[in-house]
């Protein structure tokens, strides 16, 4: 009965490590979700702001009759500061695809290799379970 109540225990052991597992990944994939969040939310709040701060000088050079160069440097400046914002966003944005990708290869690798374990205690179990009759 020894060999099949050390097997059973192996074999709880590997579930809950599986179960853990399951758990930190299940874990991992929220924080993504909340960080792809927060991104989206930076993006709408900056621009956001530089539409404001368009208007605002939109408005300035209206009031002060302005010559039309005016009007071509200030689209110029804008769309510049559109770009850097989104490709700075877009960088991090890349940055965190690629660790959700390495997060999904680990946890399918060491599932792979836990779900192997606990095949191989099962077959132990049932090897001692058939001693013991």
């Amino acid at each position: 009965m020894e060999k099949f109540e050390l097997a059973q225990r192996e074999v709880e052991k590997k579930t809950k490590e599986l179960e853990e597992l399951e758990e930190r990944h299940r874990e991992k994939l929220q924080e993504f979700e909340e960080r792809n969040d927060y991104f989206q939310t930076a993006r709408r709040a900056i621009q956001n702001i530089l539409d404001e701060k368009y208007e605002e000088t939109l408005h300035y050079l209206r009031t002060t009759d302005a010559d039309q160069d005016f009007y071509g440097i200030l689209n110029r400046e804008m769309e510049s500061y559109q770009m850097l914002s989104e490709d700075a966003l877009m960088r991090a944005q890349k940055k965190l695809e690629l660790e959700f990708l390495k997060e999904n290869d680990d946890f399918r690798r060491e599932r792979r290799y836990l779900d192997d374990e606990l095949e191989a205690a099962y077959l132990r179990r049932r090897i001692a379970a058939d001693d013991n009759n």
